[in-house]
């Protein structure tokens, strides 16, 4: 043993501080046991003093200081790569974002059979992943999970469009074709003129899709559901069943979001058909050919849905093609195509409308069969005075040819429609009706997918007269995308025989329109 009092340090060595650092000789192996597999083990630390040592070579009381002060370095190191350690850890377990695998759980088990959960534990379980909502076109609630075996996804989209409306009569009052004189309202107000919460994605299976929509509207103070549930075969064959429109006109399929103007021509809401349950179709049969064929319940069935009565039924389809490569969605190039860009396509639309169906308006978007000065086909006195039609069938072809160059657009439709085969309360002196019509519409951007200038046009003629509009405005694609849109338009309308609560289309109306809105898609 050395003798402590023999060396020269004037410092007292107590007996509690030689005690401490021995306990940390002894509890450092312990501390070293920690660090994970595969990472570098530290330097061969320095070893306490053997009596073999002491005999050799004599210790002094600066020579243990210095190991003990080795020591406590040593043990600061060890303490800083096992934060390091812990700080990894915690990364990695952010980035995977979800529960160790099953393998990792039955290694931990049988490497320490008694810290395990108890007997009633079921091993084959496996905790969801923690919730992480994102935005993807739509906000992400829940997404498909291989590990865990949830074959879901739901999805949430939020689309608003608020409007604000003024009109300006050119005349006070109209007559339609049954002799009522009707007033012609000024106009001044805001409103809500679509509000869509759209719930979709896909259940036990990704081709086994649904949506489920609640529209909301404030001009028409109502509210309603559509959707449907679809399965996917393959990119040529698409099955749908539920509530949708009828693919009667290019511009009405196309979504209200993305037309060229502040919502859907004066031609279009005049002939395009409406709203029905019932199967439809979609796909892509060759490359740049797209289809959609569907057989629903009558033109407009929604006002009494399971009560309608016979065996009536709409027929609707359409086609297009796009010879030069994609065309895109709507009627602006905000793609802003370098190459030509066309889309050729035609529609057909034929059904049995009977009178139950067509007077009420229950779904906001439906609209009623009208004569060429915007009277209700089947309103007494309308085809003939004091008789009322029954029942009839109406033939709608639509064809349209659009293009795309650079941030210029050029789009159009042509409208034909047949209705015959009327069956009524008395003698009609007629037995078919022929109306025609369509719109043209130009644009371009002053400012590539920012600011577009528009001009547009469409027209209605028929035996019991003629309407058209013309006027142009600005679209303002506030972040270069469809997500958030500003509208402005000014449109010239005279004897306007199209009338839809969504949109500034009032039967019989002349006058000055003008309409600001925003739409935006969350």
């Amino acid at each position: 043993m050395f003798d402590v009092s023999s060396h020269p340090d004037p410092r007292p060595i107590s007996a509690t501080r030689i005690s401490s650092r021995l306990f940390s000789i002894f509890l450092l192996p312990l501390i070293g046991g920690g660090v994970v597999r595969g990472e570098e083990p530290p330097s061969v630390l320095p070893l306490p003093l053997t009596s073999k040592d002491s005999a050799e070579k004599p210790a002094t009381a600066l020579d243990v200081d210095e190991r003990f002060r080795l020591l406590e370095s040593r043990l600061n190191e060890l303490e800083h790569v096992n934060e390091n350690l812990r700080d990894e850890n915690r990364r990695l377990a952010e980035q995977v974002g979800r529960p160790q695998s099953q393998e990792a759980v039955e290694s931990v088990r049988d490497a320490d059979p008694d810290g395990w959960a108890p007997e009633e534990f079921n091993p084959t379980y496996v905790a969801p992943a923690p919730w992480h909502p994102r935005f993807d076109e739509g906000f992400v609630l829940l997404e498909p999970d291989a590990i865990a075996g949830q074959p879901f996804q739901l999805k949430v989209n939020v689309v608003s469009q608020f409007r604000y409306t003024n009109l300006s009569p050119g005349r006070k009052t109209w007559t339609d074709a049954a002799g009522t004189t009707r007033p012609i309202a000024e106009r001044s107000d805001f409103e809500i003129q679509r509000n869509y919460l759209a719930l979709k994605g896909f259940a036990f299976d990704p081709r086994l899709q649904f949506n489920a929509t609640l529209l909301g509207s404030s001009a028409a103070n109502k509210v309603a559901w559509f959707g449907w549930i679809n399965y996917e075969f393959s990119k040529r064959f698409n099955l749908f069943g539920g509530f949708w429109k009828l693919p009667g006109s290019r511009e009405w399929y196309e979504s209200y979001t993305a037309t060229q103007g502040v919502d859907r021509t004066m031609a279009t809401t005049f002939f395009r058909p409406n709203m029905t349950g019932g199967v439809w179709a979609t796909g892509e049969l060759f490359k740049d050919f797209h289809y959609v064929a569907k057989i629903g319940n009558a033109l407009n069935s929604s006002p009494l849905n399971a009560s309608r009565k016979g065996f009536g039924m709409a027929y609707s389809g359409t086609v297009w093609w796009e010879p030069l490569g994609s065309f895109g969605p709507g009627f602006s190039d905000l793609e802003y195509h370098d190459k030509l860009a066309v889309r050729i396509g035609t529609s057909q639309t034929t059904a049995r409308d009977d009178r139950q169906l067509d007077p009420a308006q229950a779904f906001p978007e439906n609209t009623q069969t009208r004569l060429s000065d915007g009277t209700p086909v089947f309103e007494t006195g309308a085809l003939a005075p004091g008789v009322t039609l029954l029942r009839q069938t109406s033939m709608t072809s639509a064809f349209d040819l659009g293009f795309k160059w650079r941030g210029l657009s050029l789009t159009g439709e042509y409208y034909l429609r047949w209705l015959g085969d009327f069956q009524a309360n008395g003698r009609i002196p007629f037995d078919t009706l022929y109306d025609n019509g369509g719109y043209i519409q130009a644009a371009g951007f002053l400012v590539p997918r920012k600011y577009e200038l528009f001009v547009r046009s469409s027209y209605v003629s028929g035996r019991f007269g003629t309407g058209h509009e013309v006027g142009g405005g600005l679209n303002w694609f506030v972040y270069q995308n469809r997500n958030v849109r500003g509208t402005f338009e000014v449109l010239q309308i005279l004897h306007s025989p199209a009338d839809n609560i969504l949109t500034g289309y009032r039967a019989g109306e002349t006058g000055t329109l003008i309409q600001a809105q925003v739409i935006t898609i969350f």
